[in-house]
């Protein structure tokens, strides 16, 4: 029997670029953005280096608030139409 699950979308390269530019002009250190949004400093590292290409749905939620990007725009970046 095959399994129905569907293929993981990974998120664009650009997602990591806004993530950790917003950060940096904020003044934020990887270690207060991993900490307002419940995780730890090397998972928020990877998804600014785009090592970590699926981040929950909370954590993107999360980095929306934290970093005061509007979450509309920071999923479009994240999953722009092709």
């Amino acid at each position: 029997m095959k399994s129905n699950q569907s293929k993981v979308k990974e998120v664009s390269l650009e997602f990591g670029n806004l993530i950790k530019q917003r950060r940096e002009d904020l003044g934020y250190t990887i270690k207060k953005v991993a900490s307002a949004v419940h995780s730890s400093e090397s998972y928020i590292s990877r998804i600014e280096s785009h090592k970590r290409t699926n981040p929950s749905v909370c954590i993107v939620y999360g980095l929306a608030e934290v970093l005061e990007i509007e979450l509309g725009y920071l999923l479009g970046v994240a999953f722009p139409h092709k």
